[in-house]
């Protein structure tokens, strides 16, 4: 199913958790629903709802309620287990889900997460481990075969629940060869929020990271991520990201989701930020591979274009990469 311009174009004015409500009167209840499944399969559901004001189909209520309760759980669990890591000498960052929730929107209720992801040093891997045994966590176990180590990322849930879910991470790049030329670990979290892992600069990079390295901007969620940790982005912090990002290697990253995330939202500064790391053949490449239609219709795996160019930009990013 292709999305059409004109429910993308209404989608994208909804998703945005900064911009204002707007006048959905001329938009039956057929529409609403259409729109509510497209924001579902985003990630963007939660804005939109807040933005429906009472319009969201009854049959998307009760999943809305269950992922807000969810991510309650899991935000409280993970600052019990944070400062058990912390006592355990164990180097880690929260990141993503409820640090983007708290930081980044100014309703938290905008950015639900399912899972909360630890960033951590990996010599102290089995510290961390150990933390989670002992606060009644159980390594996932793969039935054939698994992929922890070759992607430096470890399951845990909760035995009582199993709905509950921790992630610890050695690094956020998961795949061996990208990790070639960029790798984003808790060094790199240290180094470019000068030692602040919850600093502006930090969060962006891990949003970028995230959408770019991780899954390919398959989702708006990501996109709005980056959204909004560059619109908190101080302006005389600019030029020290700017510098950090191509230092750490993934200036082309940056340029791309940032080109992308102001051009789908309509944000002249986020787009001028990307624009702050240059031009050259691979941020070329990558800013028409990864355009803003790729990313609207992304969220339908039988979208074969957009499937094809996020592929394409992959191979782009095993490229060496050059200012």
């Amino acid at each position: 199913m292709t999305v059409s311009k004109e429910t993308a174009s209404l989608l994208l004015r909804l998703a945005d958790p900064d911009a204002p409500p707007i006048d959905l009167g001329g938009v039956d209840d057929q529409a609403i629903e259409r729109l509510t499944k497209l924001a579902e399969r985003h990630g963007v559901l939660s804005i939109v709802w807040r933005k429906l004001a009472g319009r969201v189909p009854v049959s998307a209520v009760a999943g809305m309620r269950l992922r807000m309760g969810q991510s309650m759980l899991l935000e409280s669990l993970s600052k019990t287990v944070a400062a058990k890591m912390t006592k355990a000498g164990v180097d880690c960052a929260t990141v993503k889900g409820p640090v983007f929730s708290h930081l980044l929107y100014d309703h938290r209720a905008d950015r639900p997460f399912t899972d909360i992801d630890f960033l951590l040093h990996p010599a102290h891997l089995n510290k961390a481990s150990d933390v989670l045994m002992r606060e009644g966590f159980q390594a996932e176990q793969k039935a054939i075969w698994g992929n922890s180590h070759r992607d430096m990322e470890f399951k845990w849930t909760l035995t009582d629940n199993p709905s509950v879910l921790f992630e610890l991470h050695g690094n956020l790049v998961h795949y061996p060869l990208l990790r070639r030329r960029v790798s984003f670990g808790y060094k790199e979290i240290v180094a470019v929020g000068q030692g602040d892992t919850a600093a502006p600069e930090a969060l962006l990079s891990v949003a970028i990271i995230h959408a770019s390295c991780g899954h390919k901007f398959h989702r708006l969620q990501m996109v709005v991520d980056i959204l909004q940790a560059a619109r908190r982005l101080p302006d005389e912090k600019i030029t020290g990201f700017v510098r950090t990002a191509e230092k750490l290697g993934f200036g082309l990253e940056a340029s791309v989701s940032l080109s992308l995330a102001g051009s789908l939202f309509a944000d002249h500064r986020v787009v001028m930020l990307g624009d702050q790391f240059g031009a050259n053949t691979s941020t070329r490449i990558g800013r028409r591979l990864i355009s803003p239609d790729v990313a609207t219709q992304a969220a339908d795996p039988r979208h074969r274009g957009s499937w094809a160019r996020r592929k394409a930009f992959r191979m782009v990013q095993y490229l060496p990469y050059r200012d």
